[in-house]
């Protein structure tokens, strides 16, 4: 992790947090499918009594067969209800309120269908080989959140009794600082800089953050990143572009499921969408004339 253009010092010296909040990145896993969805739910009140505030969560499960299923309960949230509303809407427009509440319940159900299968950014060569590293029948919570105290964050997972637990308290200046434990957190040494990886033990994942005086420049860089298509691999692969405004509001956008992103997806999907819908209202009005047709004759 690295400030691309100033020192440590001038780093510090530049923070934008208030009150030293730190982003708290923490992992629990679990011994059962189902834990970690349950340890989820309550982990917001828990957060908000120690002074924090919950970003984000993603949810991760590993059947017997160890194969590896992620989900973000809030994209599935957002998913059921765009669906929902988008498609009642559509459902108003061509048939009125009976077709308003149809046309809502089956949004409402694929929406969240897809949002819970097909939202989120693991491939499926990074779940397969997430699935043969954990054991079967386990899953694990990724939590996010703005924290004081990192440790607090184990402090609240130990309520969920989870197998392991692990939080790192990432600065404005973009130093880290890593605990392990539950129940009695310790902080675990720094790895020396440039340091070879022991024979036999891999990096299952490297992590780097740019921090840049601009708030555009971020977002160019990853752009000039982003493979040409699909099928070419790029570099690296850019997670998320975050920016802090005049106010000091952080923003955050993700360039594989942004606007941009998703654009050429929900076209084709809309598109599809606008025929099936036009294909049902055509057939019932061709079907409301005959009848008509027929009693009239």
């Amino acid at each position: 992790m690295s400030d691309a253009t100033q020192d440590r010092g001038d780093a510090r010296a530049g923070t934008g947090a208030k009150g030293g909040a730190q982003v708290g990145v923490l992992l629990e896993c679990f011994g059962g499918t189902k834990a970690a969805g349950k340890a989820r739910r309550g982990l917001d009140a828990q957060l908000k009594s120690q002074g924090g505030a919950l970003l984000d969560t993603v949810v991760l499960q590993v059947n017997a067969k160890r194969r590896a299923s992620v989900h973000d309960p809030r994209r599935t949230v957002q998913g059921t209800l765009t669906a929902a509303l988008s498609w009642g809407l559509f459902g108003l427009v061509a048939g009125g309120l009976k077709s308003l509440a149809i046309w809502a319940i089956l949004g409402a159900i694929c929406g969240g269908l897809w949002a819970y299968y097909a939202e989120h950014l693991l491939r499926k060569d990074e779940l397969a080989r997430i699935g043969a590293r954990l054991p079967a029948s386990s899953s694990a919570l990724l939590t996010f959140a703005e924290t004081t105290d990192p440790r607090g964050l184990l402090k609240a997972a130990a309520a969920h009794a989870p197998a392991t637990a692990s939080v790192a308290g990432i600065g404005d200046d973009l130093t880290a600082r890593v605990f392990a434990g539950a129940t009695d957190p310790i902080e675990l040494p720094r790895s020396p800089e440039g340091g070879a990886i022991p024979p036999g033990q891999s990096a299952p994942t490297s992590m780097i953050l740019l921090r840049y005086p601009d708030p555009g420049t971020a977002t160019q860089v990853a752009s000039r990143a982003a493979p040409a298509s699909k099928t070419a691999a790029g570099p690296v692969e850019v997670e998320l572009v975050i920016w802090v405004d005049r106010d000091g509001r952080r923003h955050v956008a993700d360039p594989s499921q942004g606007v941009k992103a998703w654009a050429k997806v929900d076209l084709i999907s809309w598109g599809l969408f606008g025929v099936a819908v036009g294909a049902l209202v055509g057939a019932f009005a061709a079907a409301a004339c005959s009848a008509s047709w027929t009693t009239r004759s």
